[in-house]
């Protein structure tokens, strides 16, 4: 139904509902909402704004930029294995929210909070924050910067190399 390609554009309270497999380009959502049962093959997501919602599958072959709030639900998948989070907030709130071994840079104020078991690749914390009730298990985390707070439960298979601040809690 949606051009192959097709760059999408989905903002302000706006809702794209995808019933079925589409393979799409650049998908640009600010404060916006993506739904549905089918899966989403994208090029790149970016995401900006205070509210949005990715609650279908999403196949995202390219970068994944997030600067604003976004909730992500849904069986994902990241080709590219990236996730940066420039800003804002992640709320990962499944499993297999943040794809499997999908290694995800946390910079600057940015949040991901995980509401459940996901694993992850590497995790780079660059003044940010990893929160939550739920567990993430990663392949290792490095940590720069001056403030940073990990206050989830971690299992980290690959170690943590600290060069910066960092406040840890959770178990």
């Amino acid at each position: 139904a949606l051009g192959n390609g097709t760059a999408i554009n989905v903002n302000s309270n706006a809702t794209l509902n995808v019933a079925s497999n589409n393979n799409v380009g650049l998908v640009t959502l600010a404060s916006g909402t993506l739904s549905g049962s089918g899966t989403l093959t994208t090029t790149g997501v970016n995401v900006s704004g205070s509210s949005n919602t990715i609650s279908l599958n999403l196949a995202n072959g390219g970068s994944f930029i997030n600067t604003g709030t976004l909730t992500l639900s849904g069986s994902n998948t990241f080709a590219s294995g990236l996730i940066v989070l420039n800003g804002g907030t992640l709320n990962a709130s499944n499993n297999y929210a943040l794809g499997n071994g999908t290694s995800i840079n946390v910079n600057i104020t940015a949040t991901l909070n995980v509401g459940s078991n996901n694993n992850v690749g590497a995790i780079t914390l660059a003044s940010g924050t990893l929160s939550g009730s739920g567990t993430l298990t990663t392949t290792g985390v490095n940590v720069s910067g001056s403030s940073n707070t990990i206050s989830l439960n971690l299992i980290n298979s690959g170690g943590l190399t600290n060069t910066g601040a960092l406040a840890l809690s959770g178990s």
